[in-house]
């Protein structure tokens, strides 16, 4: 996969993901998780090592946000439990 190819890649992911975080879906982690492995294998790649510290950050984030936000919809009493945060929180 060529460089360029890769960075669009990555770059639609990335995009994917924050479209989703704006409709409060656990799909915007998720995205973000595996937008995430794309940018590490385009840092390994290209040798990019100043992308380690955003790619680090970002995973963190992302894993912490998955996490609270399955527990946030496991506990909710309504559809919205089926992946999408209710308005109340």
């Amino acid at each position: 996969m060529t460089e360029t190819i890769f960075s669009w890649l990555c770059s639609l992911l990335s995009i994917a993901m924050i479209w989703k975080m704006g409709d409060r879906s656990l799909w915007g982690p998720s995205i973000g998780l595996v937008a995430q492995a794309s940018w590490t294998g385009f840092m390994i790649a290209g040798g990019h090592w100043g992308l380690a510290p955003a790619v680090i950050g970002f995973t963190l984030v992302h894993v912490r946000n998955l996490v609270k936000w399955r527990r946030i919809t496991a506990t909710q009493n309504t559809p919205a439990s089926a992946g999408v945060l209710g308005e109340d929180n």
